[in-house]
């Protein structure tokens, strides 16, 4: 069943469900809160492997980043096939989640990030290899391949594939 937003019901549908799907276009997902929702929920997770995705989505472990279209499919009908290894991968991605998203975590990171601020120091900028390495344009950033033109090239990139989503 593809239930599509949900409201008060949406713990009752999770604790029945087996396969999360987040949105798969992923394209306006920052950290897709969904798929950590899911996952804290225990079940095995299918999304494309791109954006946000990339960050709450453990590939193997929490569930599966799919490459493209094919293999996203691929991917759902395996897990609706094995239920005892989706129910395994369900509750490996509840821990997994639980580990690097809780309060405790996330919390201690933002205040070490205040911190580094208060005291002068540099604060960590995020890293397109962290935790995947599988961003779509994290190539570029590793590399610095453009200098200060790879964020206005990333923008442009960014509302083509918006642009072609929509169509």
């Amino acid at each position: 069943h593809f239930h599509g937003k949900l409201g008060a019901e949406k713990s009752s549908i999770l604790n029945h469900a087996l396969v999360g799907l987040p949105n798969p276009t992923g394209f306006t997902e920052t950290s897709c809160l969904s798929a950590l929702e899911m996952s804290a929920a225990g079940l095995a997770i299918v999304a494309p492997r791109r954006w946000g995705f990339c960050d709450t989505v453990s590939q193997q472990y929490s569930g599966i980043l799919a490459k493209n279209k094919a293999s996203y499919v691929q991917s759902v009908v395996s897990l609706l096939s094995n239920p005892e290894s989706t129910q395994r991968l369900g509750v490996s991605g509840r821990s997994w989640v639980i580990s690097h998203f809780s309060h405790d975590r996330i919390c201690a990171e933002w205040q070490l990030l205040f911190q580094n601020l208060l005291d002068g120091r540099s604060w960590r900028k995020p890293s397109p290899n962290h935790p995947t390495g599988l961003y779509p344009h994290g190539f570029l950033y590793k590399h610095n391949i453009f200098g200060p033109c790879t964020q206005r090239l990333r923008d442009v990139a960014d509302k083509l594939v918006g642009w072609r989503l929509k169509h």
